[in-house]
């Protein structure tokens, strides 16, 4: 209760600050009242933000009193003088938060490991033995379980029904095949998926699951024998998952928390998701105060130890909301926007977070800094799993649990926090009350500007949204049409994230968004010369991607544009600017003739992906010396005329792909790219037999642990791809690591994609 108002009272209060600004030069009278509202507000933020903070439900009379003083339109009646609230100020603390690395492997074991030997041995048996069902015939075997019960691998491709029948059908027509096909709900489902499962007589196998126990029957063809009841985690394995999420060992529990652990399991039931929730709350606990386990052992109901229902869930997964802090409550809230088994990306999190004044202004720090704590600090506690991670073990990537996101639906009604609309027919009985409104069409989130997936054309005028802040538009798939933004975006003098899509001519005037970070795509191919070289005075850029797509433009024009970059790129990272601290994502996919002398001096830069004709000692050199990069793309187009040596240097490069014509010109010396986890080679397999050698040295990178390939076989023979992939798999063999190699071979030329490279 409070926490809708809570923030935005935040919010409002903010606004009020920048209205006394001088620049408005109010009247005397008016900067009074204003500053009147803006101490009363303040102190109704500060009873909205006691109300949040505490423990327990409020009681209906405080309920009321939070009704009141959230009605904007009753705001200065409502209040009194500061003395009624009985508070002091509160000080919002600095956040710095970073990912647990134990939760990390924490959830691949609770996905993979515990309590799953005898379950599995259990399924493989009903999988091989011949009871109701012949060999050959086609066998379901169901899993009926709780849903807190286990992980799910998700596949996020939704098709029409009629297609997946069709497609299904035909693909596994004539074959033998396995299917696990997770959480049907009903009958009718179950119905049109069989439709989809051709009986071939091959002894093929298909696995369900259900929380349905009649679905479950269903699904087997009531042959109860194939139904297969899931069960809870043992005593032992429940201590295993508990204890290693909350001391990193079962061994580390000091004595005098024994007795409360084993009471707090028994409530937990043994369910997986219940375990993780609570050993979650109780880690991220600075202090381990027996008072304080008790009092989460004492909040939690009885009812899960005998059957756990929804309702018994709830109160578990709520018990670990009522312990966030403030200030994560109306971040976690807002998740319900999207829908089951979506995969969110941080960076589109933290913006809308941050565009919904949900992120601490205080301190002076960059709110996407500190919204990147609040996200890790909800990975930390379990609210949201981690999906995507990169070589640097930062999550890139978030999905809720459909249990928690289930609670968090119920909270957003409760609160009228946010409204969801499946179809738009809802819209017409929608209440004049609606704070925030998701459009969840087909799948499709709307919750931005950025995401409509069909975007054909903006407003001519858009200068009146000064408060934008981020503005995403889909990409095109056809390169050669030109897109014009309005004439007035550059006077969005507030903008911080701009991607557009390939082939967008920018209107003069781009060096105006001087507080830009995020620029993506810019194309050289559709942009003058005056605004090439005006990307040279953005000096707050952090993320910039630069793009040529007129594959056919005349040689001389190209120069010029060309001539431009360079300039724009010597005034962005000239020592005497300040962007040299603050860039630290580049991408050029221009086919530069060589790599910039100028990025030397980008000593905060840790990714970079750049497109070059020739690359000599003198460029392996300029990139060795970026200290802090640590995911590097080397796409070159040339054919070597010498040998390409990476030596000493690249003190923290975890991830390198290089893509190049010949790859026997590429050697790695002894002590290169110490710290070097992942390789990537592209190349094309064309007249292997003749000229082709892989790289030398590939043994010399000590701490490598996987290696991709990407064998293109344009014009190649098929001895020449055969050939190609058993030398380079014969050179990953001998890395004294044992490092892991995946050789995917192609007929197309190679591509610019990253195989196997993740957070790239």
């Amino acid at each position: 209760m409070g926490v809708v108002a809570e923030a935005a009272m935040g919010s409002v209060i903010w606004k009020l600050g920048d209205l006394l600004h001088d620049e408005y030069k109010l009247f005397k009278e008016a900067m009074d009242s204003i500053m009147f509202l803006k101490a009363e507000l303040e102190s109704m933020h500060m009873f909205l933000k006691k109300i949040s903070d505490a423990e327990e439900e409020p009681d209906e009379q405080t309920k009321c009193s939070v009704d009141e003083v959230r009605l904007k339109r009753r705001a200065v009646e409502a209040s009194e003088p500061r003395t009624r609230y009985k508070l002091d100020d509160a000080i919002l603390k600095p956040n710095n938060t970073a990912i647990d690395l134990r939760l990390l492997a924490l959830y691949a074991e609770t996905a993979g490991l515990v309590g799953i030997e005898g379950p599995k041995e259990e399924l493989i048996q009903l999988m091989m033995e011949e009871k109701s069902v012949s060999p050959q015939k086609r066998k379901v075997l169901s899993v009926v379980g709780f849903g807190g019960l286990a992980q799910k691998d998700i596949n996020m491709e939704i098709w029409d029904e009629a297609e997946l029948i069709r497609t299904l059908q035909e693909f596994l027509k004539n074959k033998r095949y396995f299917i696990v096909i997770d959480d049907i709900w009903d009958e009718i489902t179950w119905n049109i998926i069989r439709c989809a499962l051709p009986e071939t007589m091959k002894g093929s196998r298909v696995i369900t699951t259900t929380r349905i126990d009649t679905v479950g029957m269903l699904c087997c063809s009531n042959h109860c024998e194939y139904v297969y009841r899931m069960k809870s985690l043992s005593n032992q394995e429940s201590r295993q998952l508990f204890f290693k999420r909350v001391f990193g060992s079962e061994d580390l529990c000091p004595p005098f928390l024994e007795e409360v652990s084993d009471k707090i399991l028994k409530r937990c039931g043994g369910l997986p998701l219940a375990i993780i929730t609570i050993s979650s709350l109780l880690a991220s606990q600075r202090s381990k105060l027996k008072e304080q386990w008790e009092h989460v052992l004492n909040s939690l109901g009885s009812n899960l130890e005998v059957h756990p229902t929804l309702e018994g869930m709830r109160q578990i997964l709520s018990l670990s909301y009522k312990n966030l802090p403030h200030y994560l409550k109306p971040c976690m809230l807002y998740m319900g926007i999207y829908p089951e088994d979506y995969t969110i990306g941080k960076s589109d999190l933290v913006r809308q977070w941050v565009a919904q004044d949900f992120i601490s202004k205080a301190h002076g720090r960059d709110p996407e800094d500190v919204a990147e704590g609040y996200f890790n600090e909800l990975v930390n506690r379990s609210i949201v799993q981690p999906v995507d991670t990169n070589s640097s073990e930062e999550v890139l990537s978030c999905r809720i649990h459909d249990m928690m996101l289930d609670l968090i639906i119920h909270k957003c009604r409760e609160e009228n926090f946010i409204t969801t609309i499946d179809d738009l027919h809802d819209m017409a009985g929608l209440h004049d009350r609606v704070r925030r409104l998701s459009l969840n069409l087909d799948g499709v989130i709307d919750g931005s500007l950025g995401n409509h997936p069909s975007l054909t054309m903006l407003p001519d005028k858009i200068r009146g949204i000064q408060q934008l802040e981020t503005l995403e538009l889909g990409a095109l798939t056809n390169y050669l049409v030109q897109v014009s933004l309005p004439p007035d975006v550059v006077h969005l003098r507030r903008l911080l994230h701009l991607t557009i899509p390939y082939g967008t001519r920018f209107p003069e005037g781009i060096g105006n968004l001087t507080r830009i970070r995020t620029l993506r795509y810019f194309d050289l191919s559709w942009n003058s010369i005056d605004s090439i070289r005006d990307l040279g005075g953005l000096t707050n850029l952090r993320d910039l991607s630069i793009n040529y797509t007129k594959f056919n433009s005349v040689a001389d024009v190209r120069k010029i544009r060309m001539d431009a970059l360079s300039y724009a790129l010597e005034k962005l990272c000239s020592p005497e600017s300040s962007s040299c601290c603050l860039l630290q994502r580049l991408h050029m996919m221009c086919k530069l003739p060589r790599v910039p002398n100028s990025i030397r001096e980008l000593r905060n830069l840790h990714h970079l992906e750049i497109e070059v004709i020739e690359v000599l000692e003198y460029d392996v050199r300029i990139l060795a010396r970026l200290h802090s990069l640590i995911h590097l793309k080397l796409h070159i187009f040339g054919t070597p005329k010498r040998v390409i040596i990476f030596g000493l240097g690249f003190p923290v490069l975890k991830c390198f792909s290089i893509t190049c014509i010949n790859i026997s010109f590429l050697t790695f010396e002894a002590g290169a790219m110490s710290k070097l986890q992942r390789l990537g080679i592209n190349f094309n397999a064309h007249g292997w037999e003749q000229l082709g050698a892989p790289p030398v040295g590939i043994q010399q990178l000590a701490g490598l642990k996987e290696v991709a390939v990407h064998i293109g076989g344009c014009h190649a023979e098929e001895s020449d791809k055969n050939a190609a992939e058993s030398a380079l798999g014969n050179a990953i063999d001998v890395h004294p690591g044992g490092s892991s190699a995946n050789i995917k071979c192609t007929n197309s030329w190679f591509c610019f994609e990253d195989f196997g490279l993740g957070g790239f």
